[in-house]
């Protein structure tokens, strides 16, 4: 491959070569100037660090409210379940104004086993609360 008048690898890629950001700072503003822009760099980023944090604290407020809500009424809706079950299993005689009805809550094991094992929601709360507050 014959080489071009003109083109030595080595004075293109001085040409290219950028000079470094600091050098570029120094040469536009004087010392002080360069002092104060970064040290006002230096706030901005901790404003946004802060904003951040702030903006991950109050998801995890909203989503660990959500998640014991959730984990909450599943509980309670299954202690019902199995209550009514329960009590309700064999059939109960009811008389209210000369009728009589019975009242039956009967579930078969297949479901109820089901509905224990759905605690997996439970479980997958705790995980997103790991997640969510993970121990430092």
């Amino acid at each position: 491959m014959p080489k071009e008048s003109g083109t030595d690898p080595k004075r293109l890629l001085r040409e290219i070569h950028e000079p470094d950001p600091d050098q570029a700072l120094a040469s536009r503003f004087g010392p002080r100037e360069e002092e104060a822009l970064k040290e006002r760099l230096s706030l901005d980023e901790r404003a946004a660090q802060l904003t951040e944090f702030n903006e991950l604290i109050e998801l995890r407020r909203v989503y660990a409210d959500k998640i014991f809500r959730l984990a909450k009424w599943w509980v309670i809706a299954l202690y019902v379940v199995l209550i009514l079950n329960g009590a309700l299993g064999e059939g109960r005689m009811l008389s209210a104004g000369g009728l009589e009805f019975e009242l039956r809550f009967l579930l078969s094991d297949a479901v109820l086993l089901a509905l224990i094992a759905g605690t997996a929601v439970a479980g997958l709360a705790g995980i997103i609360a790991n997640h969510l507050f993970p121990r430092r």
